[in-house]
């Protein structure tokens, strides 16, 4: 649970941030005495915001894939047929 909390608070302040300069680069180009390199400036800080949104949209909140999730189950399974192999070869030999 506390990967989401983080994940949500940096997505609430990234939004914020995001959205005060998209309007910082609409309000300017409206202006018509903002130079070219106020522009590039903007247009980075927003397109800086937007990567740093979705990067952490894109991270997980739990650390375990399929992979890992498919070798611990076989790992479970094949645990347990050895134990049940060996009680049932106990019991004939016994």
């Amino acid at each position: 649970m506390a990967m989401v909390n983080v994940k949500e608070r940096e997505l609430t302040m990234v939004r914020e941030k995001f959205t005060q300069a998209c309007r910082k680069m609409i309000q300017n180009t409206d202006d018509a005495g903002i130079t070219s390199d106020q522009n590039k400036s903007l247009y980075s800080e927003v397109a800086a915001w937007a990567l740093y949104e979705r990067r952490i949209r894109d991270t997980k909140e739990w650390p375990y894939n399929a992979g890992i999730i498919r070798q611990l189950i076989i790992s479970i399974m094949t645990s347990g047929i050895i134990y049940g192999i060996k009680l049932f070869w106990g019991s004939f030999s016994g």
